[in-house]
Order: C-alpha cells, then structure tokens, then sequence
C-alpha cells in the first residue's frame, strides 16, 4: 500500500518535541531525589531506576507537578531541527497533527509552547488513545503508545530513547529524519505490515 498524496501526520510532544526527561529531572532534584542517572536519561519509560526516582510515587508526584506549575511551558525544545521539519511536510502538502497524551488541562500551555518554539502544526490534539487522532503515520518515544498505535493498525516510527530501545520497528534520532523518510517516493507503509483500519 503505498501512502495518499496528502499524509496526517501525528507528532507527540514530551519526549519527541519537548525535552520532558530534563524537566522531570529538574523537578525531581528540587523534591531532593539525586536524579544522577545516565546522563542520557533513564532506562525504563516509568522513571523508577536508581539514579532517577525511588519508586511510583514519587515519579508520580513529579510528573503532577511539573504539570500543574506549568512546568511543561517551560521545557526546552528537544529537536532544533524540528521546526524546519515539520515546515517540510507542510510545504510538501501534508497535514502535521501535534497528538499528545497531556490532559486538555494543558491546552494553552501546550499551544503557546508549539508556538513559541515556532512548530507550525495544522492540528493540535489531546487523545490517551492517540490512533483516534486518525494520521496515517505517527511519531512517538513511548513505547506503550508505539504499541497501542500498531495495535490499532497505524504506522509508528520511534523517536529513539535509552528507555525504548527494546521497542522494535522503525526509529529516528532527529525529526528531519522522520520527514525525509516520509517524503521519499520509496516509502511504503505495508513493508512495515500496517493496515490503515
């Protein structure tokens, strides 16, 4: 099966456009855990490691708090590529759709990052169960997420992060990458075993 002219493409935010892992950290030490991981970010999606937090809940409380104080605002752009990126897609017709499992809590400060760090989405949309966003191809570091997209019958590219390395497919390091992967003539969804239910 080979892609229609004009692709929805779903990026996630934390993790793949933001810089969540250092924020959290940032949170973490303030609550007086070490946060002295690897340097390159933890190992498990849940953040529960030596180095990172001590347990749930703990993971848990630094996840509401960088949350309710705002604290996602204020993250740093994890991809310096990525505006020009996405600014590609479009410019080659397709529609980019920011998809992310943020509560819709987190609307304004969500949109007013995306713009202020000059990502340029058609769509901007808040779904636990991101295969409802209803793109053709996605991009996202979590690796339940990944899963719930292939389940459902969508393509998932792998933003690469030590916490997910075991999550097979496709991956990227770099947003520009996923876009020329995208946009070449050659790209077809079925060698990867996607159905587009």
């Amino acid at each position: 099966m080979t892609l229609p002219e004009t692709l929805r493409i779903g990026l996630d935010v934390d993790g793949v456009l933001a810089d969540y892992m250092s924020g959290i950290a940032g949170v973490g030490r303030v609550q007086g855990h070490p946060m002295h991981g690897r340097a390159a970010g933890p190992t498990t999606y849940g953040l529960v490691e030596p180095g990172w937090f001590p347990d749930t809940e703990s993971a848990s409380a630094a996840m509401a708090q960088l949350r309710d104080t705002g604290g996602l605002g204020r993250l740093q752009l994890l991809d310096p590529g990525a505006p020009a990126a996405v600014r590609k897609l479009r410019a080659a017709g397709h529609r980019v759709v920011v998809v992310t499992a943020r509560g819709a809590q987190t609307r304004r400060d969500t949109v007013s990052w995306l713009r202020r760090h000059g990502i340029e989405a058609d769509e901007v949309r808040f779904h636990a169960i991101k295969s409802e966003a209803g793109c053709h191809a996605y991009l996202d570091d979590a690796p339940h997420i990944v899963d719930e997209l292939r389940g459902a019958g969508r393509f998932a590219f792998v933003y690469d992060a030590p916490y997910n390395r075991h999550v097979a497919g496709p991956r990227v390091s770099r947003i520009a990458e996923f876009a020329e992967r995208l946009l070449d003539p050659a790209f077809d969804l079925s060698t990867f075993g996607c159905s587009q239910r």
